[in-house]
């Protein structure tokens, strides 16, 4: 069995226009940050994870999102980028 444990902080940082496949949005820009601890076993590691939302309010949704954790040693372990690529009118 793994145990995880995550601590983050979140803060609206600015309204940011934001071009993906779906179209231009004005969003606010959400930035997470914090620390997670896993442990399986008598193995155990930790490391950072940073999130970025781009939340456009006149669709309701998240429009992007951005995602890195990092190793206790400074590596990136997981990255990605989701953006929205189409939507209903």
């Amino acid at each position: 069995e793994t145990l995880v444990a995550v601590t983050q902080t979140a803060r609206v940082t600015r309204w940011e226009e934001v071009t993906v496949p779906a179209g231009s949005f004005k969003t606010l820009r959400v930035e997470h940050a914090g620390e997670y601890t896993s442990t399986e076993g008598a193995q155990s590691w930790s490391g950072r994870i940073t999130e970025t939302f781009w939340y456009a309010p006149e669709v309701g949704r998240v429009v992007a999102q951005e995602y890195k954790d990092t190793t206790g040693y400074g590596s990136t372990w997981d990255q990605r980028r989701d953006e929205l690529v189409a939507r209903r009118r």
